[in-house]
C-alpha cells in the first residue's frame, strides 16, 4: 500500500503484500521481500530522508575551462561553506570520461549533490552567491541540463 505524506508531498510504502509461492520461498523471493521490507522500514520510521540530486551539465569546449573556471572560484567555496555547515553530505562535479559518448564539440559533467533534506537544497538555490554563478553558467550552456532529484534509498 503506498500512502501519501503531506507534509513531503511523497509516497511511503508501508506495508508490503506478495503471494505466498507455494513450498519454501525462493531466494529471489526472499531477497526481493527483505529489500522492500527495508525500504518500508526506512520509510515508516525515517521522518527525513536525505535529497540526492543529479545533473547533467553541457558546455562546447570552448566554454568548458570557463565554465570550471567560475565553478571553482564562486561554487566550490559556497558548497565548502554548505558541507561544514552540516547542510551538505556530499558533492562532486565530475568530467564525463566514459560511459557516454557526448556529441561533438561537447563535454559534459556530472554534478552530483546529496543534502540532508529539500530544505537544505532549497536554501542552496536561493542562495546570491549560487543565484549569481547560475546565470553566468546558464548563458554558457550548450544545451539544457537534464535534471534528477529524489529521496536517497540506499547510501554507504
Amino acid at each position: 500500500m503506498l500512502e501519501v505524506d503531506p507534509d513531503h508531498q511523497h509516497g511511503t510504502l508501508s506495508t508490503f503484500q506478495h503471494p505466498t509461492p507455494a513450498g519454501p520461498p525462493s531466494s529471489q523471493f526472499m531477497e526481493t521481500f527483505f529489500e522492500r521490507k527495508m525500504i518500508s522500514e526506512k520509510s515508516v520510521h525515517s521522518p527525513t530522508m536525505s535529497q540526492t540530486s543529479a545533473i547533467i551539465l553541457k558546455f562546447t569546449e570552448s566554454k568548458a575551462a570557463e565554465f570550471e573556471r567560475l565553478f571553482k572560484a564562486e561554487v566550490l567555496p559556497l558548497w565548502r561553506k554548505f558541507k561544514s555547515e552540516g547542510k551538505f553530505i556530499s558533492a562532486s562535479l565530475t568530467p564525463i570520461q566514459g560511459g557516454f559518448v557526448p556529441k561533438k564539440g561537447l563535454r559534459y559533467y556530472i554534478l552530483h549533490a546529496e543534502m540532508p533534506s529539500m530544505a537544505e537544497h532549497e536554501e542552496f538555490d536561493s542562495n546570491p552567491v549560487f543565484t549569481k554563478f547560475l546565470a553566468k553558467a546558464q548563458a554558457m550552456q550548450a544545451e539544457d541540463p537534464t535534471v534528477w532529484f529524489g529521496e536517497t534509498m540506499f547510501q554507504v
